[in-house]
Order: C-alpha cells, then structure tokens, then sequence
C-alpha cells in the first residue's frame, strides 16, 4: 500500500517539527524578554552591563570537590550565532501582546537591526574550578548580556556536572576503562556525552555522538537478544556468527551459568570471549566466575549495573580482575547545582565609568555576588594547583606563582580563537586533573578546592552592602 508521506505530514497539528538552531534567541526565560521590551522602551538599549555566571556550591551527592568545567564549545556557538530571524520576530510579538505588554516599533526595529557584540570570557573548558569562582563574564550592551543567561546556566552547568562526575568515576576507575552508557537517561545526550569524554570516559554507546564527535562506541548486546533464543549457548553462540562479536551478557537468568555456557561457546569458536555482567554483587560473582575460567577462555569482565563512584572504588579495593566499567544514570543525572548569573556593573549611556552592583541577601550571605570587574589568579606551585583568588581586575598579581585563569573568548560577538577539538579538549582536562593535590583527588575524605576573594573586593562588597542596606 503506498502512503503519500507529504500529504500526511503538512496537515496542521498532526506533528511536531522540533529544530532548534544555533543562536535562536528563544534559548530563554520569558522574563528576558518583558525586560527586554522595557529596556528599549526606556530608551536604555544603549546601557552597558556586566555579567558573571559561577555554580555556588558543590552538591555533596558530587563526591568531590572541584568542578570540571565543560560545555563552553557548545555555549559560544550559540552566542557567535546569536540573531533574530524574522519568524522569531514575529513570535516574539505574538507572545508580547499575549501578555498585554508595549509591543513598540522601537521593540520590533531593535530586533530586526540586532547583533550579539558583547565581550565574553571563560575559563577553558577542561578547567579545574571551585564553588563560587566564575566561570563565564560578559560585558555588553544591557540587553544582549542579559538575554544570555538561561543559555549560559542551562548548557555550562550541566555540562560542568556531567564532566566533573565523569572525572571522578575515572579516578575511582584507576586505570579501568569507563564508558559511558547514560543516553536513556540524559536531559540532552549530546552535552552529556560530549562532558562526559572530556571527564575521562573511554567511548559512548551514543550513536549520534559518537558520529557527530568522533567518539568511540561502545556497545555488547542486550538480555532481549538472549531472551529471543531457546537458551544461552545457542544465544551466545549465533551473536558470534552473525555480528562477530566475542562480548556476551551473562546474567540473563544466572551469571554463573551464563559464565560456564560463555566458556563453552569460546571453545566452540575457538576464541577467547569478554563477559558482561549487569546485576549483582561483582565482588562475590567475580571470583566465583574465575574460578570456572581455569582455562583463561574469558579474558575480560565488564560490570554495568548502576554503577557510581562507590561502587567502583569498592570493586577497586577488593582486587577482582574487572576489564571495564560501563555507567550511566550516575553520570548523566546530575544532582541540583545552585548556579546563577548575576551584574556586576553597569554604565548608563554618556558615563566614562562602570558602576559596580551587588545583590544582597540577609538571609543568606552567599547568595550575596560579587561586585565590579573581575579576574581570577591561580597559585601553581611543582606541577600542583594550589587554589584560586579572585579579585578586581585593577589589582596587581599576588605573585609569581600566580597565573590567570579566564580568557577572553569573544571580542565584539566574534570568536577570538578557534574552539578546540574535543580530543584537545580532553587531553586539557587529563593534563589539569592530574595537577590536583592529593586531598582535593582523594575518593574518601576529599578536601574543597580553595576560592577566595581578595580583601580589596571584599572591601568594595563589604561597602556595597552596607551602602544598600541603608538606602
């Protein structure tokens, strides 16, 4: 029966055409935009502000404690990118005078005539930071550096989790290769699998990704294929012949069974087999499994069952010969960061000066920001980092050992470097991993990697809140 594809697809509201592109600047709050519309009706458009973005605090359900930075690849795309289509337009006036706000021609003439000319800098992806250091500043118009922000939070904090937790499984890995499995369970499996290499991991079972990225896949084969077969010899067994792969699931219905059959088909085949076993305790299973493989006809064993940081440091101490670690969830579903971006200055139209700003918060005193313009100096001493002191970008270099962290990424909305390979990328964040100190790399009893702000801008938070509160 032949089925006419056009006709079915074009009738209205019978599917969904999902196509996000790059520089969209729907990646947004709605918010942005009512602010938006009320900066240009204030004649304001022309302001200038400064912006900085940082995760506040590390998680405990993190295990650790620095943060691995990643997503910045993905973040200024999307900046460098950044315009209005005339559909976009058109829906951003839709939807203003759904809300029965000033939709003005100086609204809808700012968006036809806009471009992203902001100034961006960041830490590199593949960095080590810690809670509350910046992350990413930008400086522009009031506007653009506004309308930024939802894309910014969304894409360098979840991307940062993912690599950091990659990063930390790697560690308690020891030199296990870790896989990531995570897509089923990712928000946005891209970034998961893109942060997740550059904290450590060895390939993906991302398809997509791996084609996209040039990543390594990694996949064996599923209890369904197992379950399709009369038993686990002729299972295992037709996998061989039809895909040519030698890695069999054991623990469909036993894994000691499904070890001993494994055994059986490697000398059927006459090829020495790699076992993965995805329920259990490894630590009892393992050794019972060795004790079958006298011969050596299985040279490999994968463990995948809901795998996590304690998991594997735990399978780590026992000894148990494991080949490689394949995990998902754990990775890719990351705990709640508080993360923000928040101004720090401003300078209205015709002013030689920026004016700095703080947001105040008497219940909390670490939800109060950081005023003025920043920087970021990190002490590195014999291959070690030490800490990290931000401080107003005025101040002097604490020292020789002291070397900055940001960098400026874009000049006027334009790139200022090419972005980095992924395999750059990870070879940026191995080379940064391995500069750690004990205390902050342990698995067990880890120490906080240290941020400070220096006194001068404490002084000028310090004013800046006493100031407000008197107002």
């Amino acid at each position: 029966m032949n089925i006419e594809v056009k006709k079915v697809i074009r009738k209205k509201n019978r599917y969904y055409n999902i196509r996000e592109r790059s520089g969209s600047p729907f990646r947004e709050d709605f918010y942005h935009e009512v602010m938006f519309l009320g900066l240009v009706n204030l004649g304001m458009a022309k302001n200038r502000a400064g912006y900085y973005h940082n995760i506040r605090s590390i998680p405990v359900e993190m295990e650790g404690g620095y943060l691995l930075t990643s997503g910045t690849n993905f973040m200024l795309s999307h900046l460098a990118n950044l315009s209005f289509e005339k559909n976009e337009i058109n829906a951003a006036v839709k939807f203003a005078r759904k809300q029965n706000l000033k939709v003005t021609d100086d609204f809808i003439n700012y968006m036809k005539d806009f471009t992203f000319n902001a100034d961006v800098y960041v830490v590199p992806e593949g960095q080590i930071v810690g809670p509350g250091e910046p992350i990413v500043k930008v400086t522009g118009s009031a506007i653009e550096a506004l309308m930024v922000e939802t894309s910014i939070i969304s894409t360098i904090t979840y991307a940062t989790l993912v690599a950091t937790r990659a990063s930390r499984v790697v560690m308690a890995a020891d030199g296990k290769l870790v896989f990531e499995y995570g897509y089923r369970r990712s928000p946005n499996p891209l970034i998961s699998t893109w942060a997740s290499m550059v904290g450590g991991c060895a390939g993906t079972s991302n398809v997509l990704a791996g084609k996209l990225f040039n990543i390594p896949l990694s996949g064996t084969m599923a209890h369904a294929w197992v379950m399709m077969f009369k038993n686990e010899y002729e299972a295992f067994l037709k996998f061989y012949e039809a895909t040519g792969s030698n890695i069999f699931l054991i623990d469909t219905y036993d894994p000691i069974r499904g070890a001993q059959i494994a055994i059986e088909v490697a000398k059927k085949i006459g090829k020495k087999v790699k076992v993965r076993l995805d329920s259990g305790d490894p630590v009892v299973l393992v050794p019972m499994i060795m004790q079958l493989n006298t011969e050596g006809w299985i040279e490999g064993i994968i463990i995948s069952d809901d795998m996590n940081v304690q998991k594997i440091n735990r399978i780590r101490k026992s000894g148990i010969p494991v080949m490689a670690f394949g995990v998902g969830t754990y990775i890719v579903v990351v705990p709640s960061a508080s993360s923000v971006y928040k101004l720090t200055r401003i300078k209205d139209e015709g002013m030689k000066e920026y004016l700095p700003t703080i947001k105040v918060s008497s219940s909390n005193p670490a939800k109060s920001t950081l005023p003025g313009d920043f920087i970021v100096w990190r002490r590195e001493v014999d291959g070690k980092i030490l800490g990290d002191i931000v401080a107003l970008s005025d101040e002097e270099r604490p020292g020789k050992e002291y070397t900055e962290v940001m960098v400026r990424a874009m000049k006027g909305g334009r790139l200022t470097h090419k972005l980095p390979k992924l395999s750059e990328i990870m070879e940026f964040a191995k080379m940064n991993l391995a500069k750690l100190t004990e205390p902050h790399a342990r698995i067990e009893k880890y120490e906080q990697y240290p941020v400070r702000i220096s006194d001068k801008l404490m002084q000028l938070k310090q004013e800046l809140i006493a100031n407000r509160m008197t107002i």
